[in-house]
């Protein structure tokens, strides 16, 4: 079962899983309030932390000891090296810096007011393949933004790591991650505009180098902006079996309500879980959203079993 299961999610018995302690970078200058939320865009620009952001990545490393860390990876931003530096005096290691762990390049929309500037970037998102001036496209960013990450993780094989983050790349792996890291590497967007881990936040990050290097299918199709039924992708190719047995997960643990509330949506869900804790025992989804969809889907099952009373089948 193990060998079937590792085939068709397209891994190996030598693709190793691996923790990634994903860390933002602490408050600067062009944060509002330490939330992240307001202020300036940040972009490429090189702006520092402030004194609190340098005890928020104190705080980060003290909560990151003993962890096992094998080694440290940052933005080359100065945002990012301060951070990473401050974390790696306190767990003895030195980090390393990659431009492909910054932030979007939101290029003219830089050093501009949060409030006023954020929606227009937002415009250029939802047109993945269009560059926002003076930056990047947003499929150039996220394409970018797992190499740094596999990079990351291919130096220390099978070993817990710290990615020292800005908050956009965070948003992109935690939006990968509740979709159930497919290989494509695809987004419903859903965690992305609605995110705001603060300055020094701690995400972790259960996957393989394989699901982090994808299949290179990665394109403008493979970002969905249906909020109303999501996963949807207009001009996708067929899913791989890989794709679709998770998708199948995904979905099985995000129905609340089966229709019918008979026992054929009791068996679906059974199998979601089933699905759900496979997929976590490959190193492909994270405890936490293993722990998600079982919830999810027992709630389904407990709807579905209800009408049917002391005749339900356990």
């Amino acid at each position: 079962m193990a060998q079937h299961l590792s085939e068709l999610l397209g891994g190996d018995n030598t693709d190793r899983p691996v923790t990634i302690y994903i860390v933002r970078h602490g408050d600067t200058k062009f944060n509002s309030d330490g939330s992240g939320a307001g202020g300036k865009i940040r972009g490429w620009s090189d702006v520092c932390l402030t004194a609190r952001g340098k005890k928020e990545a104190q705080q980060a490393a003290l909560r990151l000891k003993g962890k096992r860390i094998a080694g440290i990876d940052a933005s080359d931003l100065p945002r990012g090296k301060e951070t990473a530096e401050i974390i790696g005096k306190v767990l003895g290691i030195k980090p390393e810096f990659s431009a492909d762990l910054r932030t979007l390049n939101t290029g003219d929309f830089t050093g501009h007011d949060h409030e006023k500037a954020q929606p227009k970037i937002d415009d250029f998102i939802r047109k993945p393949d269009e560059q926002i001036p003076g930056g990047e496209s947003f499929n150039a960013f996220v394409t970018r933004v797992f190499r740094g990450f596999a990079a990351a993780a291919a130096k220390h094989p099978g070993q817990p790591i710290v990615i020292v983050s800005p908050h956009s790349p965070v948003s992109v792996i935690e939006d990968w991650e509740a979709k159930g890291q497919p290989a494509d590497h695809s987004l419903e967007m859903r965690v992305y505009f609605g995110n705001d881990d603060p300055p020094g936040g701690i995400v972790t990050l259960h996957t393989t180098e394989a699901a982090l290097k994808g299949n290179g299918m990665r394109g403008m199709s493979n970002v969905a902006f249906d909020m109303d039924n999501p996963g949807s992708s207009p001009g996708l190719d067929a899913p791989s079996p890989r794709q679709q047995f998770m998708d199948k997960v995904a979905q099985g643990a995000q129905q609340q309500q089966p229709a019918g509330g008979n026992m054929r949506d009791v068996m679906a869900h059974g199998r979601a879980i089933a699905g759900a804790k496979a997929l976590h025992a490959v190193g492909h989804i994270s405890e936490t959203a293993r722990d998600k969809h079982i919830a999810k889907s027992q709630k389904a099952i407990g709807a579905a079993r209800k009408p049917f009373g002391a005749f339900a089948p356990s």
